[in-house]
């Protein structure tokens, strides 16, 4: 494809760097997340809070923070704090900086013009904090932590290849809930410097929003113009030069710079305009690309259109009034159903169903054990929740036996929802892959019933291109000469006449099984080459050039490949022989009747 051959010579060079950068930070987001999720539902046995709430009030005085709220009972309550107060750190990081339990911090209190220094330790938020509102907590934690996995996974299992890892990176850093570093990470000292990483990576992701279509577009439809790739880069760069800095003075300090202000400004214009600017991108490709192409970027385009959208409104929301966005308001709970669970879900059908990208070759049995696991933990929890809360029980050893018996039951049901589970995902996701695998198992059992060898060899390059969901397919077989001459098929810009020691071929001897024709150094034009090998002979080989839309042949896809090509070897053999058997009585019953004339002609003389 067009696509193919006009990637970024940069983008390639720097691909698997990214890749592995990519998994480190997907890690890095889960774990962060899991923490945010943890500590925002004052669940995390290792944070620390001080019972207030407060914001920047930069006409007060500079670094002061006004309290907005401060709970019954919390250290800085106990402190002599009150609502309307204004507080300045010691270190004035500690404002944005999540904090740990029983940690000490300095700091300044204002009360009605009187100021007094305080020296106050943090307390576990369970003892501050009221539970009212940890159902919309964990909810929103887990509308991050979901597009995290799905962003991980791809990036896992993208090879390097530019549409799907830029996917993949944009989806993680869309998922970072929280602007900086949390407790594990967040002491006074590592604070400052990840959390200027932290404000790097959520401007380059930006990038990669508008970065993911433009591959994509390129990899479907075809080359764009020179100037929109250094046009992008250099958008970026300005947009970091710019406010970065600004962000990250204002997330240390409380305290804007002149002109630059507090960064985020620039900072939300930049990521809103680099996902519309994805989405026209999404949608121009959309328009342009081949028929067959369209479905699969139609779901892409829904999926980011639903971020774009959700995204958009709720930083207006957030903008105007806070309380829009609380666990009170409908629109966030739309939110979490939409960025934690409706569009990674399109995202994963799209890849698993549709294959927008080929990158789940293994993921049967990986999926179905992962959600049976996930089922069974699940349920045994919730079943275990419900019967301490309905089941008041005070004999330890009863509510042992209770317990046991509730995991036996547990257990003995792995196995039909095992089975269920299987049969859905099977049905949901890898249908194609069993039919096409089917198809080519059937053809396998039907080539021995062939009669003519020219008939069976056009059906067999048929039911390859068919396999290949359109590939271009093509059949060699060992001349009088002894290189390989095409039998049936073609593949452009394909020899009709390939010379015995090509190194793909030498590759096949050696290995006596496909080969990559792109891990040699052969120039034919194709991507798969499967042999048929009788003894230690090559007899012939099949070529099979690229599939539609660039997605390469999956492991279990070249094993079925090589088995039906050695298989339908064999038969062609075999009607060869009985060709050969065929012609030679033939040429013995021609001998016959012509010695018979002769002896005739002699008697009558």
């Amino acid at each position: 494809m067009m696509g193919q051959t006009t990637a970024p010579t940069r983008w390639r060079s720097l691909s698997r760097v990214w890749q592995v950068l990519g998994l480190i930070f997907a890690i890095f987001v889960v774990e962060q997340d899991i923490e945010y999720t943890l500590r925002t539902a004052h669940l995390h046995p290792g944070s620390g809070v001080l019972g207030v709430t407060f914001t920047a009030a930069p006409k007060f005085a500079p670094g002061y923070l006004k309290l907005s709220a401060v709970a019954p009972n919390s250290p800085m309550a106990k402190a002599g704090a009150q609502v309307g107060d204004h507080i300045r750190f010691d270190r004035p990081a500690d404002w944005q900086r999540p904090l740990r339990k029983d940690e000490t911090l300095g700091l300044t209190l204002d009360h009605a013009g009187v100021q007094r220094h305080l020296v106050v330790t943090t307390a576990t938020g369970d003892k501050v904090f009221s539970a009212d509102d940890r159902a919309f907590t964990l909810g929103l934690g887990l509308s991050n932590i979901l597009p995290a996995l799905v962003g991980g996974f791809i990036i896992w299992r993208s090879g390097g290849r530019g549409a799907a890892l830029l996917l993949g990176l944009s989806l993680v850093g869309f998922a970072k809930a929280s602007p900086g570093p949390e407790p594990w990470l967040s002491t006074p000292e590592t604070y400052p410097p990840l959390m200027g990483l932290c404000v790097v990576a959520l401007i380059v992701t930006g990038g990669f929003f508008l970065a993911f279509p433009l591959r994509f577009y390129e990899e479907t439809v075809g080359p764009l113009k020179r100037w929109v790739w250094p046009s992008l880069l250099a958008t970026m760069a300005l947009a970091s030069l710019a406010n970065i800095p600004a962000s990250v003075h204002y997330l240390l300090t409380a305290q804007a710079l002149p002109v630059l202000g507090d960064g985020f400004f620039g900072v939300t214009v930049g990521a809103f305009a680099a996902m519309a600017g994805s989405l026209a991108a999404m949608i121009l490709g959309w328009r342009r690309a081949r028929p067959e192409a369209q479905k699969r970027y139609a779901l892409l385009l829904i999926a980011f259109g639903m971020i774009v959208a959700i995204q958009g409104v709720l930083g207006l929301f957030a903008y105007v009034d806070p309380t829009l966005v609380g666990p009170k308001s409908l629109f966030a709970w739309v939110t979490i159903a939409v960025q934690g669970v409706i569009a990674p879900g399109l995202f994963a059908y799209a890849i698993l169903r549709n294959k927008v990208f080929d990158l789940s070759f293994a993921l049967n049995r990986t999926l179905v054990f992962g959600v049976v696991s996930a089922i069974l933990l699940v349920a045994f929890g919730l079943s275990e929740w419900a019967l301490d809360k309905l089941v008041h029980i005070e004999s330890r050893e009863t509510n042992a036996l209770l317990d046991g018996g509730l995991a036996l039951g547990v257990f003995l049901a792995f196995h039909h929802v095992h089975r269920f589970v299987e049969q859905v995902v099977e049905r949901l996701f890898f249908r194609h892959w069993h039919e096409k695998e089917a198809a080519l198992k059937s053809f396998a059992r039907q080539s021995p019933a062939f009669e003519k060898r020219e008939a069976l060899v056009r059906a067999f390059v048929v039911e390859l291109q068919a396999f290949g969901d359109g590939a271009e397919a093509a059949l060699y077989l060992r001349g009088a000469a002894g290189d390989y001459e095409l039998t049936e098929g073609e593949i452009a810009r394909a020899p009709r006449t390939i010379e015995a020691d090509d190194p793909v071929l030498v590759l096949m001897r050696t290995d006596r099984g496909p080969a990559e024709v792109a891990a040699t150094r052969s120039t034919l034009p194709a991507t798969l080459a499967l042999p048929t090998i009788h003894g230690r002979d090559l007899k012939g080989f099949v070529l099979l050039g690229p599939k539609p839309g660039g997605l390469e042949y999956r492991p279990d896809e070249k094993t079925a490949l090589a088995a039906v090509t050695a298989q339908v070897g064999m038969d062609m053999d075999v009607l060869r022989m009985e060709q050969l058997e065929q012609s030679l009585a033939s040429l013995r019953a021609a001998d016959r009747r012509l010695e018979d004339a002769r002896l005739a002609g002699i008697g009558g003389s």
